[in-house]
């Protein structure tokens, strides 16, 4: 039950939460609209459908030049600030789509709810940014594009209840819903919502650094390259969709409405479990995946053209079923990468371009497919699912990325010349116990001078890494960046440190987590590295061997006396299931990083009072000091 609550109910801060109830009461809005916009144009104004793609994807144009004008903004003034002006500018816009009866009106307010739209998703996705601490990122992205979905989805089906051609004035009470429901959501950010530090914040002029350096950044360029590509072939799709259901299948805007609820709920049952699953995977891959099922989901649609109404809406609502679940893990992974990926000087401008390649594949989406439905109402269906299952196997044979600095190496998993070089690995000479290393070579396995002085509670300790500028940034990022696709190299590095530790050991167990830390961070890196290092070894885990049973202090920052008293009066204790698999085994345990040994120690404690027969350590890094500091 808790990982239920904690897949669907993730602890993010008050002010996210709080800016997600004012996305879900746009959305909403945004969902009354966005169905019917081509049939309002061609269906109750009279415009052909190629002007009415035009005219719709002026909307992405014109956020395409305004997007990287905003992100400049956003960096300057902060993103709450940007945010609220675009809310008033797409207020202004939707308030207008009334008055539209030619086609040059329907460009005038295109253009203005252009601007607004290109100014929304970098100041947004830059305040959600800053207001979320990095493990948290992914959920939070999720539960915006949950929320983002729930709207659009109850707003779709409002809207297919209150829309008909043959009553013009329904369309416009949905464009003044919408409307107001930008200046709610404007008011609840500015009442609620502070400006964070990171990003979201205001930077003074010109500490923010230029465009010139993002577009230098290869593996961020290669990713939004090809979201505009998804975007263009799968989601501008939701813009042809009702118009074709209704002129080729005859589809009601009702059943339109229900077809468009049906993906919103798939989304919203689906969304954060995806995001869940899809931590510690390389999201190229789950990128590829995307493309196959978005290509599968409009290879659907054709078939529903010339079937009868209730036929075809089954027809679409499988297709959206199956498009719902590439939309899921587009949702996961998407965002976070960028997030990932972008200098926090110059988040405003990495939102900017990445909101820029939605609105290019936005801007010709329409444009193209308005024309290709008036040659081929079928054939554009086809064209997409082509260009989607491209975009599915570009993700699969990009160049691998350094795991460090994202530039391009041999092998997935792997660092480039200058990141390797960078880590210092540790190895012999070492004292024999705890694994610290040593000046001098020695004749005969030696001790450091606090384990002569001290034994340790464990028998053996080993670390792969120095735990210096070198290691700190690619273990900080698995740690608190959802970095996790680093775990295969870090297990292959752990296996090779740990070598004699392998060699007679039973079993692997992590250092665990107090389950209100692993429920705010979502996972916890020792047992991702366990994991990763069983998989190398072929040794048994369990991954809950050990409870935590108080919530204590996070030890960074702690001085040796003060991490010692934090950690012990019984914070750990075996799981009851597991005290068998103890006694007499020979245990490996794995941590991230080791400091002065008080976490390890106290573990070893608990482990060898239920009856282990062997303790021994293992840890990706460990902190190097003189001779004098405590263990």
């Amino acid at each position: 039950m808790s990982g239920i609550v904690r897949t669907y109910f993730p602890p993010l801060p008050r002010s996210v939460a709080t800016l997600q109830v004012g996305g879900l009461v746009n959305a909403f809005g945004n969902g009354i609209v966005l169905p019917f916009l081509f049939i309002y144009l061609h269906n109750v104004r009279g415009i052909a459908l190629g002007p009415t793609g035009l005219i719709v994807a002026t909307n992405a144009v014109v956020s395409v030049v305004a997007g990287p004008v905003f992100g400049v903004l956003v960096d300057r003034f902060g993103g709450r600030r940007m945010l609220a002006v675009a809310l008033g500018i797409l207020a202004l816009g939707y308030a207008a789509y009334p008055l539209v009866h030619e086609v040059w009106q329907g460009f005038l307010v295109a253009a203005v709810t252009g601007i607004g739209v290109g100014g929304f998703w970098p100041a947004q996705s830059t305040l959600i940014a800053g207001l979320t601490p990095s493990g948290l990122r992914p959920a939070a992205f999720g539960m915006q594009r949950v929320v983002m979905n729930l709207g659009i989805g109850l707003g779709a089906l409002a809207g297919g209840l209150i829309a008909t051609t043959d009553s013009p004035g329904t369309f416009s009470v949905l464009f003044l819903l919408n409307a107001a429901s930008f200046v709610v959501y404007a008011v609840v950010m500015l009442a609620l919502v502070p400006s964070p530090e990171l990003g979201g914040g205001a930077h003074p002029p010109g500490t923010s650094g230029t465009y010139r350096d993002v577009l230098h950044h290869r593996a961020f360029m290669t990713v939004i390259g090809l979201n505009a590509l998804f975007i263009f072939a799968g989601f501008s799709g939701f813009e042809l969709l009702p118009v074709y259901a209704k002129n080729e299948a005859g589809v009601s805007e009702t059943q339109i409405g229900l077809v468009f609820f049906v993906n919103t709920l798939v989304i919203v049952l689906a969304q954060l479990p995806t995001t869940r699953l899809a931590q510690g995977r390389r999201r190229m891959p789950v990128l590829g995946l995307l493309g196959a099922l978005w290509a599968t989901a409009w290879l659907i649609v054709p078939f529903a053209g010339g079937q009868a109404p209730k036929e075809a809406t089954l027809l679409l609502v499988a297709a959206m079923i199956v498009f719902a679940l590439g939309q899921c893990l587009h949702g996961a992974v998407q965002a976070p990468l960028v997030v990932d990926l972008a200098e926090p000087r110059l988040l405003g401008r990495y939102m900017a371009l990445s909101a820029l390649s939605w609105q290019v594949g936005f801007a010709l989406g329409p444009a193209v497919g308005g024309y290709m439905l008036a040659v081929s109402p079928s054939g554009v269906w086809v064209a997409a699912a082509g260009l989607c299952a491209l975009g599915g196997l570009l993700d699969l044979v990009l160049p691998p990325r350094c795991l460090g600095c994202g530039g391009i190496v041999e092998r997935q998993g792997r660092l480039c010349a200058g990141c390797w070089r960078a880590l210092s690995f540790l190895g012999a000479p070492q004292c024999r116990l705890c694994g610290y290393p040593l000046p001098h070579a020695l004749p005969e396995a030696p001790l450091c001078g606090r384990c002569a002085a001290e034994p340790p509670a464990y028998d053996r300790a080993r670390a792969a890494l120095r735990y210096d500028e070198g290691a700190r940034s690619l273990i900080l990022a698995f740690k608190h960046a959802d970095r996790t696709d680093s775990a295969p190299a870090f297990g292959r590095w752990l296996a090779g440190a740990g070598a004699e530790l392998l060699a007679g050991a039973d079993l692997i167990a992590p250092v665990p987590l107090h389950r209100w830390r692993l429920l705010k961070r979502g996972y916890n890196q020792a047992a991702i590295l366990a994991r990763a290092l069983a998989r190398e070894s072929g040794l048994p885990l369990v991954p809950d061997l050990l409870q935590r049973r108080r919530a204590t202090r996070s030890q960074q920052g702690l001085s040796g006396q003060a991490r010692l008293a934090n950690i012990t009066a019984g914070a750990f204790r075996p799981h009851p299931w597991h005290r068998a698999r103890i006694e007499g085994r020979k245990v490996v345990l794995v941590d991230d990083v080791m400091t002065t040994g008080a976490t390890v120690g106290a573990c070893a404690q608990v482990l060898r009072k239920a009856g282990a027969a062997s303790v021994d350590v293992l840890t990706l890094a460990r902190v190097v000091r003189d001779a004098s500091s405590p263990r």
